[in-house]
Parts: C-alpha cells; structure tokens; sequence
C-alpha cells in the first residue's frame, strides 16, 4: 500500500501534524507532499491536510478531493477555535459533497492550532460579547499544536493503518 501525506499550511500548525502523521505511517512506501509547492503524489491511501478557514477547506483540497477516485482518504485540519466534535462534524459535512463516493473515509483528525494574525485582526469588527467569546477561543490556541496534539495525531494515523499491508 502507497501512503501520502498531502497537506496545505498557512501558519505551520497543520505541516506540524502532517509530519507527525507521517511518522506513524508504516515504514516503506509512503511520501509527504507540501501543495503549496509540491506535485501531487500518486498514492492508495491519502492523508490530507488543511487549516480550516471560515468553516471550511481550501479550493485546492476541493479541487483535489474532486478528482481521486478509488482511494482511501482520512482527513486532519488545525483550526483557531477550539475544536468541538459538533465543530468537527460541520467542518467534515463542509467537504463531503467533494469526496467521491468511490473513495472510502478512514477518519478525521482535528486540533487547534494558533490563528494567523489576520483572523485575529478580523476580530475587532465583532461586537463586544463574541469578539471576547473569540478571544478567548483563539488565545487558548496560541500554544497549539502541542505535545498532546502531536501524540493524537499520531495515534490516529497509527491505529487506521494498523492492518493495512504494505506492498
């Protein structure tokens, strides 16, 4: 079986994940790929990674998800706002419609991850009540990800591809 880990980062949260992962990956037959300047690698099972914005993925992981068919694919992202399973659940519903249906989800990773200064600054436009809820949110984030998330990302990959033969 040929592993990728295929990422997007704008802030160094989610490249921090994707080697983590990449660790845990059977030894053998796998690659790690930064889509901000790498090709896209030809794989059986795909690891895919983004920062999540605004609820969401980039056009380029959509753009991605659009044209594998035939694979398996499990999911991580890094977001600002601490990540709640209804979080994780809407950001996963968010992307779905992408997946082809002959592709089969093995899972999804989500941590926090410190926000880029930009969302921080788009903050000051909320009213007083949310701008503090988001603060707050996003500060507990200026420390992620952490050893804990590290170890999480890596128990994830590790445990969906125990069983997997590597060929």
């Amino acid at each position: 079986m040929k592993y990728a880990v295929v990422y997007l980062s704008d802030t160094g949260n989610t490249k921090k994940i994707a080697e983590e992962i990449f660790l845990a990956l059977p030894e053998g037959s796998k690659t790690i790929a930064d889509l901000s300047k790498d090709d896209f690698p030809y794989a059986d099972f795909y690891f895919i990674g983004f920062p999540v914005k605004y609820n969401y993925c980039s056009a380029l992981i959509t753009d991605i998800l659009e044209c594998l068919n035939d694979k398996e694919l499990a999911f991580f992202s890094t977001c600002g706002l601490s990540p709640t399973d209804n979080y994780k659940k809407m950001i996963f519903k968010n992307i779905k419609p992408w997946i082809n249906e002959s592709c089969t989800v093995r899972g999804y990773f989500l941590c926090q991850g410190k926000s880029a200064e930009s969302y921080k600054e788009s903050l000051k436009d909320n009213d007083a009540v949310v701008k503090a809820a988001f603060e707050r949110m996003v500060s507990e984030g200026d420390t992620h990800p952490d050893d804990r998330d590290f170890d999480s990302a890596f128990s994830f990959a590790e445990s969906i591809t125990r069983g997997h033969k590597n060929e």
